[in-house]
């Protein structure tokens, strides 16, 4: 039997598309099985931000001498030196469906705190009352569109 070129020509075009399609079929399955390992991977991570969302303030140590800048330090310690204050800010509150915002105050309460003043050389005490902001509702905002509504 005789086989001509042209014959020969086309059933090597033909198993070369063949060929090329198996290919085809097993890089696209390899692409979905590893998308597939990769939401795997990524959801544990995905459910720690949804609970780490903006909106509901966390509580913070927040130190008296950096809220209060301008205190006596020489010879003088405070007790406590801090209080544990609710804050949104952006290490606190994630803006999954903003990225381009931040997690930011909307609402703020003053609150009154008293710390107790020792002198360490004199012993003298005395007990002062200092007034700190603690957040109380959070919301997703740029730096230009963030407004804090105080009660």
């Amino acid at each position: 039997m005789a086989v001509n070129s042209a014959s020969l020509k086309l059933s090597a075009g033909i198993l070369m598309c063949m060929l090329l399609f198996q290919m085809s079929v097993a890089i696209i399955r390899s692409r979905r099985n590893s998308d597939t390992e990769d939401v795997r991977i990524r959801q544990p991570q995905l459910t720690q931000l949804r609970s780490w969302n903006c909106g509901t303030p966390k509580p913070r140590l927040v130190y008296l001498l950096d809220e209060h800048k301008n205190l006596e330090t020489t010879s003088i310690v405070w007790i406590p030196n801090a209080a544990i204050l609710h804050r949104c800010e952006a290490a606190l509150g994630h803006c999954q469906r903003y990225p381009s915002q931040t997690c930011q105050p909307s609402t703020v309460v003053n609150v009154s705190i008293v710390f107790q003043k020792v002198n360490v050389q004199t012993n003298q005490m005395d007990y002062l009352r200092f007034n700190f902001k603690n957040h109380t509702a959070c919301s997703c905002a740029t730096a230009t569109t963030a407004s804090v509504s105080c009660t």
